[in-house]
């Protein structure tokens, strides 16, 4: 009842940035969220702040690049919902900062596969059956390199 009276208060139970407050709590605390388990299940909670208080929450986003289109994004996967480990980002972003997104490090920098496709101009999916494969880092993108590889 407390939770309904706070959501009058502020209005803003139909929007968008509501639902990325509510979506998070479901996945953090609601044992049939079917998300739970990459979250709550995990141990992933959410700052006693924003936990209590949706305005709070909204004000940290605002404050921190919220805009519609863009996705919260923890910075540290392992990590809870907190304003040190969140961000806006853009779906893309959100994507590649995954758990199961496999990471390659090449000529001393490391990035995600689809990354590395994007950033070398390479097709994703030849990289991404290359490594499969058993490919080494070098090999892979050297070898897509030296065949001039056009996407």
């Amino acid at each position: 009842m407390a939770e309904e009276k706070h959501r009058e208060q502020h209005g803003m139970k139909n929007t968008k940035i509501y639902d990325v407050w509510a979506n998070m709590k479901s996945r953090c605390f609601y044992q049939k969220d079917p998300c739970f388990n990459h979250y709550g299940g995990r141990g992933i909670t959410i700052c006693q702040q924003w936990n209590k208080s949706f305005t709070e929450f909204y004000k940290w986003a605002k404050d921190n690049g919220y805009k519609e289109g863009l996705e919260l994004d923890r910075i540290n996967n392992n990590c809870n919902y907190e304003p040190t480990n969140c961000r806006w980002v853009t779906h893309s972003a959100n994507g590649r900062n995954k758990r199961n997104n496999r990471l390659v490090t090449y000529k001393g920098e490391t990035h995600c596969v689809a990354e590395w496709a994007e950033i070398l101009g390479i097709n994703y999916n030849t990289l991404l059956y290359r490594f499969r494969r058993g490919w080494s880092a070098e090999a892979a993108l050297n070898a897509l390199l030296s065949q001039g590889d056009d996407k």
